[in-house]
């Protein structure tokens, strides 16, 4: 049976995804290793855990998923530190046996996301729920129309339904692009960038004032939660508090990218209020713009 991975996908997402397409418990392949720190019964579907694996259990699942071994290390993120951890950490009586060591909490290869399941489904194992480590400005699935959500929030659903802003969503992913190149240039890491700007939108968004003028959002997040509701399912006791911080970031992030822009532009960042937050890289602060009126005027 093959089973591609997703670019990004979580090793423990890749393993569970190859039982389900032999029809099998992700505990059925873990039982052919050896865990120095077992995975917990009630651990098993936890999105955000991780599992590292050593140079023999890697080649059994390369076996099993029929998928050469160097192709799942350019897919997997983890992949690299399972043999860096593990290797050389079996004894004389059980060489050929592979090991794996269970992972969770904060990782090293950035927050983890729902992946798509439409396209997951072409690569192996559909009807499976897929976990890849996914920035947060790399959710949207323009293919399937979907705003893939973190894991871990409390809730069921894995996507917000956004194909009514497909315009939209595709003219900020190419401006976030640029975003990252200058980022680059002045010496900045892109998550911080979107952090600064994140904070910025998410204070607008807070301000009973701002909304009130506000002739953007309102039929955005309404839009996508409607469509949200009839495709992914309306979870029981939700109302319109629930929905507005579910679909929050797909529905500002249009304006996210405009801020960031603006945090890397060398004329703005002179007009930004002085009490706002700097970002600190290329040897000039950056201040944060605190209201919109900046990136709609230019000035």
């Amino acid at each position: 049976m093959r089973v591609v991975p997703a670019a990004g996908e979580t090793t423990w997402s890749f393993v569970h995804r190859v039982a389900a397409a032999y029809r099998l418990q992700v505990t059925d392949l873990a039982e052919w290793w050896r865990w120095p720190s077992p995975v917990r019964r009630e651990n098993r579907e936890r999105p955000d855990g991780e599992v590292l694996l050593d140079t023999t259990a890697q080649q059994q699942l390369a076996g099993w998923c029929r998928v050469p071994a160097a192709h799942l290390a350019r897919a997997l993120p983890s992949w690299q530190a399972g043999p860096q951890a593990l290797n050389g950490l079996n004894g004389h009586d059980d060489l050929g046996v592979g090991r794996a060591r269970w992972r969770v909490g904060p990782l090293p290869w950035g927050p983890v996301a729902f992946g798509c399941r439409a396209c997951a489904a072409r690569r192996g194992a559909p009807g499976r729920p897929v976990w890849a480590y996914r920035p947060a400005w790399r959710r949207w699935c323009a293919r399937h129309g979907r705003w893939l959500l973190a894991v871990g929030e409390g809730h069921p659903l894995e996507f917000a339904e956004v194909t009514s802003m497909t315009a939209e969503l595709g003219r900020a992913q190419r401006r976030w692009g640029r975003v990252e190149a200058a980022a680059q240039t002045a010496g900045v890491q892109p998550r911080e960038v979107f952090a600064l700007a994140r904070a910025v939108v998410c204070g607008w968004w807070q301000r009973e004032e701002f909304w009130a003028r506000e002739k953007a959002w309102g039929p955005r997040l309404e839009q996508v939660a409607t469509a949200t509701a009839r495709t992914a399912g309306h979870p029981q006791g939700w109302g319109d508090e629930q929905w507005r911080l579910l679909v929050r970031d797909v529905v500002v992030f249009p304006e996210l990218t405009r801020v960031a822009q603006a945090l890397l532009d060398l004329r703005l960042q002179d007009l930004a209020a002085a009490d706002g937050g700097r970002l600190r890289g290329g040897g000039r602060g950056m201040k944060l713009p605190l209201d919109r009126g900046h990136l709609e005027t230019g000035t």
